[in-house]
């Protein structure tokens, strides 16, 4: 028991720091003899024990399922599905959360399976399952909403809208991302709520990207922007990452290439600076530093950046491996010559 409130304890604090868009759970107090680790407030110390506990934790959520500890499995899968998250890690995500809702429906705990729900909705459209994962996050928004807990209902929210936008439901996208936003700004408690201040921009910042999908790129822009301002007031580099990622989009949209092109490479430093900075989201971020050099007419430029986000993908299994060797292949047939 001393030893899963010891890791529970500290991963909390950990995924406090390394996420601060999510809205936390609450723990009880850690069992007499428990001593957490302390990181006295730094994100790199908290992500660096992230990266060297990664194994213990998740082999620690199957030890906990299989003596019953319920309360400890749901919650220390909560605390580790944002690293595994940026680790491309979905196997083990899916994993540790099927372990959770089998833990949270012994508890009959509509808030565990809750969240269970959406660790399993994150984590399997690294698998291809997007409809499975659309599921999983309607009902974990269900189970929020009829618990009244709106702060993990916005996270849903929030979840909802990437899934939506990657099935091609655009529209379904920008209503749920709107839904996250407005849930955020009612929850912020105020100028000095800083957590609340930095949900408003993640939701910002998912509003914008499901304007950029819908071609509103300069409504997009000035969303992704305002989200820029708070986060580098506020501080919270992973977060910040996805924001200049979606303003290179909405630049690139808008044929401002050269701007573009800093943007990704602004969000590329930041991801570098995470626990494995050859992620599935680096990759994301090379194909659209790829497609800016394109349209620059700087086609070795192209080149490199496509054949980076390829090396990323086929070592994470990524879906968008197929895409990157498209592009590639659409360079050599255009006879366009390498370097």
């Amino acid at each position: 028991h001393r030893m899963l409130d010891h890791y529970l304890h500290t991963a909390h604090q950990a995924a406090a720091l390394t996420g601060t868009a999510r809205v936390l759970i609450s723990l009880t107090p850690p069992a007499e003899g428990a001593h957490p680790e302390d990181f006295a407030g730094d994100t790199a110390r908290a992500n660096a024990w992230f990266s060297a506990e990664q194994t213990v934790l998740i082999a620690l959520v199957e030890q906990a399922a299989t003596h019953h500890y319920d309360a400890h499995t749901w919650q220390l899968a909560w605390a580790i599905a944002s690293h595994l998250h940026i680790c491309g890690l979905w196997q083990e995500q899916k994993a540790v959360h099927l372990a959770a809702m089998e833990a949270a429906l012994r508890l009959g705990d509509p808030v565990a399976q809750a969240h269970a729900h959406r660790g399993l909705g994150v984590g399997a459209p690294g698998l291809d399952n997007w409809d499975e994962a659309r599921g999983h996050v309607e009902r974990a928004i269900a189970l929020f909403t009829e618990a009244d807990d709106m702060g993990a209902c916005a996270d849903a929210c929030r979840t909802l809208a990437w899934i939506a936008d990657q099935q091609g439901d655009l529209e379904g996208a920008l209503v749920a991302a709107q839904r996250s936003l407005d849930l955020y700004r009612a929850l912020c408690l105020g100028a000095d709520d800083n957590r609340g201040l930095l949900r408003i921009a993640a939701g910002l910042n998912s509003v914008g990207w499901s304007l950029i999908m819908l071609g509103q790129y300069k409504q997009a822009l000035d969303y992704c922007l305002e989200a820029l301002d708070l986060y580098q007031r506020l501080g919270d580099e992973t977060t910040e990452a996805h924001i200049w990622d979606s303003i290179g989009h909405a630049q690139h949209h808008l044929g401002q290439y050269d701007e573009a092109v800093t943007s990704f490479r602004n969000a590329l430093a930041l991801w570098q600076q995470q626990p494995v900075s050859a992620s599935w989201l680096t990759a994301d971020t090379l194909m659209g530093l790829g497609d800016a050099y394109l349209s620059l007419g700087r086609f070795d430029a192209a080149r490199i950046a496509w054949a980076e986000g390829l090396d990323v993908a086929e070592r994470l299994g990524h879906a968008d491996a197929g895409a990157f060797r498209t592009k590639l292949r659409g360079l050599d047939e255009s006879g366009v010559p390498s370097a």
